[in-house]
C-alpha cells in the first residue's frame, strides 16, 4: 500500500511539473508544417541548419505553421523552442525563426548565448537579409539567407563589419581632401585669368572720389527673436530586449509581418 501511495504521489508531482520539464530535441531543425517547401528543399535546408549549428555551437532552427492556435507569433516561437528541446549545449543556446503563414507573421526567438550574439541590432540586420526573398515567395532562399546571416554574426561574436554603420570620420576625411583639390583647381584657374591685375598701393585707390558722403551714423536696437528647439534624445543598438516565455525561461527576439 505504501509503495502504491508513493507511486501515485510521484505521478502527481510529474504531472504538476510537466510544463517546466524541457526535454532534449527530437524534431529536426527545419520543420515545415505549413508545407511551403518541397521534400527535397526541406531536407536541404535541414542539412544546412545542422552544419551551421555545429560550426557555430548554436542551434539555428526554422519552423513554419499554418496557424498558431490563437497564440502570438512571439509566444508560439518561444514555446516551440522550449518545449521541443531546441538549443545547443547545457544552456540551450540558439535561435528559431517561426513563420506563421495564416497570419503572414514571422518571429525570431533567441535564448542563452543566442540572445546575446543576436542582439537588437543583429536581428534587424538579419531581417534585412531574408525579408525581401520571403515577401517574394522565395522561401528556401529566404531561410538560407537567414541561416547564413546568423552564422556570420555568431562567428564574429555578434559583430559583423560589413553591417557596421559608417562613422563621421569615414566620409568626412575623403570629402575634405576632394574639396581641397577642387578648390585648388578653381583658384589656379581664376589666378591664371588675372595676370593683368596689379594690387593697389593704398586704400584710397579703391574709392571713387565724392561717391560717399556720410553725415550721420547711429545704431538702433529693434527686437530679439529667440527660437527654442527641443533636443531629441537618441539611442544606439546593443543589447537585446528580453522577455519570459510560458516556461519561465528568458528569450530575446524580433518579429514582423510580410
Amino acid at each position: 500500500m505504501k509503495k502504491i501511495f508513493t507511486l501515485i504521489l510521484a505521478l502527481l508531482i510529474l504531472t504538476v511539473l510537466a510544463p517546466s520539464v524541457l526535454a532534449s530535441r527530437t524534431l529536426p531543425l527545419a520543420v515545415d508544417n505549413a508545407d511551403i517547401l518541397t521534400a527535397a528543399e526541406e531536407e536541404s535546408l535541414n542539412m544546412l541548419l545542422e552544419n551551421i549549428s555545429v560550426r557555430c555551437k548554436l542551434e539555428i532552427a526554422v519552423v513554419t505553421v499554418s496557424s498558431t492556435g490563437g497564440k502570438s507569433a512571439e509566444a508560439y516561437a518561444d514555446d516551440f523552442y522550449d518545449y521541443n528541446g531546441y538549443g545547443y549545449g547545457e544552456n540551450d543556446d540558439g535561435a528559431l525563426l517561426l513563420v506563421d503563414m495564416g497570419n503572414r507573421e514571422w518571429h525570431i526567438s533567441t535564448h542563452g548565448y543566442g540572445a546575446y550574439v543576436f542582439d537588437n541590432h543583429a536581428l534587424y540586420m538579419i531581417e534585412n537579409e531574408f525579408i525581401d526573398s520571403f515577401s517574394a515567395g522565395n522561401y528556401l532562399a529566404a531561410f538560407s539567407e537567414f541561416a547564413y546571416a546568423c552564422e556570420i554574426f555568431a562567428e564574429n561574436d555578434g559583430y559583423y563589419s560589413d553591417y557596421e554603420e559608417p562613422t563621421m570620420a569615414s566620409f568626412i576625411l575623403p570629402s575634405v581632401i576632394v574639396g581641397f583639390i577642387i578648390s585648388l583647381i578653381v583658384v589656379l584657374i581664376m589666378r591664371s585669368g588675372m595676370k593683368t591685375v596689379r594690387p593697389a598701393r593704398g586704400a584710397a585707390d579703391y574709392i571713387v572720389k565724392d561717391s560717399l558722403n556720410l553725415r550721420m551714423c547711429s545704431d538702433r536696437y529693434l527686437y530679439t527673436n529667440v527660437v527654442r528647439t527641443k533636443k531629441q534624445s537618441s539611442s544606439s543598438g546593443g543589447g537585446s530586449s528580453m522577455h519570459k516565455g510560458s516556461s519561465g525561461r528568458s528569450h530575446g527576439g524580433r518579429g514582423g509581418r510580410f
